[in-house]
C-alpha cells in the first residue's frame, strides 16, 4: 500500500483557524482553563495600552506546575497530545493558540517547573510563520517583562506565563489616534466585560463557599474578580422548583449522571435596590440571562439561551436552569472544541421539558407577571400621560353620551347619532381625568376594551381600559418604553377604535362588534408591533385616524 504524507500549509491553517469564532471574553476564559488543569490557584490577567502607540498586551499568569521544553513544544502544537486526565478543562489540544491568535498575531509562552532552573520562552509568530510557511517556532529569552507579570503570582514558584503581543482583534477597530482617551475608553469597556464575564464562567471556583470545586483566586489587573452566580442563591428570594440527579444509559463511563435544578430567581421589586444587580447585572438584557446554564466540570460553557428547546420569551426572564455534568459525557452533549456549545440529544430534551422546564417557565411566568402587573399598574399614568393630554383635547370637543343606570346594574348607553345599546357596567368611578386607562385585568383576559366612563364634569366620554398583566402588554412596554411617541400612537390606535365603536353602535349591531373586537385582540398587537419598527409613518397614519374617529 502507497501513502502520502501532507502536511497541511503552515501559514494558511494558522491565518484560516484565527475565525474559529472565539470573542475576547471566551478566548482568555480558554487560557483560564490550561491554569486551572495545571493547578493553579492564583491567575492574574493584565491588560495594557501604550499611551503613544495604542499596542495593547495581553498577559495571563499563573502558579501551576508550568513546563519543561519538551511539555512547552506540545503545548504549543496544533492538536497536542491528549491529556491523561479526562478531567481537565482543557480537551482538544487547540485552545491555547486558537483562542490566542484569534485576539493577536504573537503569542508567546514562558514557562517553568518547580525546579526553577530554566525559563523556558516560546514564540508562536503569524507573520513569521506566514514568511517561512512553516510550523517554525521561536525559542528565545524571556525578558524583563516577561519575568515580571510571571513573579506577580508565582515567585520562586512554577509557572506559566501567556502573552499576547500585536493584539489586532480586541477592539475590532482601528483608531485614527492610537493611544487616544477614545481607544482607552473602549479598552476599559472590554476589561469590565471581561471581569463579569470571568466571574460568572469560574463562579464555582472563585466562590470559596462553593465546595464543588477547589477555590482559585482570578484577578484581573490585579483586582480579584468577584463571582457572580446566575441562580442568586444568596437572596432568600430565590425558588428552587427542582433539583436532582438523572443517571444516563449507554455511555459507557463510570460515572453516568447530569445534575439538573431549575430555579425562578426574584423580580427587581422583591428585593431592596441594592441587590438588583445580583439577579440582573448592569449593561446585560434580562432576555440574556434566562434559559439553560450548561457547566462542564463545574465550569460554564453555555447560557443565555433554551438550546434550541424553546424561543427566548421576556416572561422566562426569571427562569433560570442549572444542568452540570462531567467530561464523562462530553459525547452525550456533543461538546465542541472550543467547548463552548452542546446539543442536547431529543430524548434527554423531551425529559427536561416534561420533567422540568414547562413547570419551572409556568411558574417564572406567574411570578414574573404578579411582580410586573404591580410595577406596571404603577407606572401606567405616567407611560400614558403623553396620548392622555392629546386625547382630552380631542375629546372636549366631542358630543357626550347619555347614561342611564338599570335595576340589574347595567347601563343603558345613547350615542351622540341617537342609538342605545347596554353595557354591563360604565367604570365611572375609575380615575375619571385618565382617557387611557391601566387595570389589573379584563374579562376573558383581553388586552384591551372600550369603555363609557364619567368625567369629574359630570359627563360620559369614550375611554380605553389596558390589561397591564397581557403579556402583550408587557412586549409592547419593552419595545415602546423609550419611544414616547411609539406610546402615542399605541394609544391613539385602542381609543380611535373605541370611539368608532361607541359613535356607530346599537343594539342590533352589537353581536358584530363583538365578532370584530374578538379578530381585533388577536391581530391589533401583532400590526401595532411591525409598526413599531416603522414608527415615524405609524405615528401620524395612528393620529390621522384619531382625527377620522370623530
Amino acid at each position: 500500500m502507497k501513502t502520502h504524507e501532507l502536511p497541511p500549509n503552515a501559514a494558511r491553517v494558522i491565518e484560516s483557524l484565527r475565525d474559529a469564532g472565539y470573542s475576547f471574553n471566551t478566548a482568555v476564559a480558554d487560557i483560564i482553563d490550561n491554569s486551572i488543569a495545571a493547578g493553579s490557584n492564583n491567575i492574574n490577567v493584565a491588560c495594557t495600552m501604550r499611551a503613544d502607540n495604542g499596542e495593547i498586551t495581553i498577559a495571563i499568569a499563573d502558579n501551576g506546575c508550568g513546563m519543561t521544553l519538551e511539555e512547552a513544544c506540545n503545548a504549543m502544537t496544533y492538536g497536542s497530545a491528549e491529556r491523561e486526565d479526562i478531567h481537565s478543562l482543557g480537551k482538544f489540544g487547540l485552545g491555547l493558540k486558537t483562542a490566542s491568535t484569534s485576539q493577536c498575531r504573537r503569542l508567546s509562552l514562558i514557562t517553568r517547573t518547580s525546579k526553577l532552573t530554566d525559563t523556558v520562552k516560546l514564540v508562536l509568530d503569524i507573520d513569521y510563520a506566514q514568511k517561512v510557511n512553516k510550523w517554525a517556532y521561536l525559542e528565545l529569552d524571556p525578558t524583563a517583562f516577561d519575568l515580571r507579570h510571571l513573579n506577580h503570582v508565582a515567585e520562586n514558584h512554577s509557572g506559566t506565563l501567556v502573552l499576547w503581543e500585536n493584539c489586532d482583534r480586541i477592539l475590532g477597530r482601528q483608531y485614527k489616534n492610537p493611544g487616544s482617551t477614545a481607544q482607552r475608553k473602549a479598552l476599559d469597556k472590554k476589561i469590565a466585560d471581561l471581569r463579569f464575564h470571568i466571574g460568572m464562567v469560574f463562579q464555582r471556583f472563585i466562590d470559596p463557599e462553593d465546595e464543588r470545586a477547589r477555590t482559585v483566586t482570578i484577578a484581573v489587573n490585579g483586582k480579584p474578580v468577584e463571582a457572580w452566580d446566575p441562580f442568586c442563591n444568596g437572596l432568600d428570594a430565590t425558588d428552587l422548583v427542582k433539583d436532582t440527579r438523572v443517571n444516563v444509559t449507554g455511555i459507557g463511563a463510570e460515572k453516568r449522571y447530569f445534575d439538573i435544578a431549575a430555579y425562578v430567581v426574584p423580580n427587581r421589586d422583591e428585593v431592596f435596590h441594592e441587590n438588583e444587580q445580583l439577579i440582573f447585572p448592569e449593561g446585560i438584557s434580562p432576555d440574556d440571562l434566562q434559559g439553560i446554564y450548561v457547566y462542564r466540570e463545574n465550569r460554564l460553557i453555555k447560557w443565555g439561551d433554551w438550546c434550541n428547546l424553546y424561543k427566548t420569551e421576556f416572561h422566562d426572564r426569571l427562569c433560570r436552569i442549572e444542568l452540570s455534568f462531567d467530561a464523562n459525557l462530553d459525547t452525550c452533549f456533543n461538546v465542541d472544541f472550543k467547548k463552548s456549545q452542546i446539543e442536547i440529544n431529543p430524548s434527554i430534551a423531551e425529559w427536561l421539558k416534561t420533567e422540568v422546564l414547562n413547570n419551572a417557565r409556568k411558574r417564572a411566568e406567574e411570578r414574573y407577571r404578579n411582580g410586573s402587573v404591580a410595577a406596571m399598574k404603577k407606572e401606567a399614568d405616567s407611560v400614558h400621560k403623553g396620548a392622555n393630554l392629546a386625547l382630552a383635547k380631542k375629546a372636549a370637543s366631542e358630543r357626550t353620551y347619555l347614561v342611564q343606570k338599570m335595576d340589574d346594574g347595567s347601563f343603558t348607553i345613547q350615542n351622540p347619532k341617537g342609538n342605545t345599546f347596554v353595557e354591563s357596567q360604565s367604570n365611572e368611578n375609575e380615575r375619571p381625568d385618565s382617557i387611557i386607562q391601566g387595570v389589573d385585568s379584563l374579562p376573558d383576559g383581553v388586552l384591551w376594551a372600550p369603555a363609557i366612563m364619567k368625567t369629574t364634569d359630570g359627563v360620559y366620554q369614550t375611554k380605553v381600559k389596558i390589561n397591564v398583566s397581557h403579556p402583550y402588554y408587557h412586549k409592547l412596554m419593552v419595545l415602546f418604553k423609550d419611544n414616547p411617541n411609539a406610546v402615542k400612537a399605541f394609544d391613539y390606535i385602542f381609543w380611535a377604535l373605541a370611539n368608532s365603536e361607541f359613535s356607530t353602535k346599537d343594539t342590533d349591531c352589537a353581536e358584530n362588534y363583538a365578532d370584530l373586537s374578538e379578530y381585533l385582540q388577536e391581530w391589533l398587537p401583532l400590526i401595532i408591533e411591525f409598526g413599531f419598527h416603522h414608527y415615524c409613518v405609524w405615528f401620524p397614519v395612528a393620529a390621522a385616524v384619531v382625527t377620522a374617529a370623530a
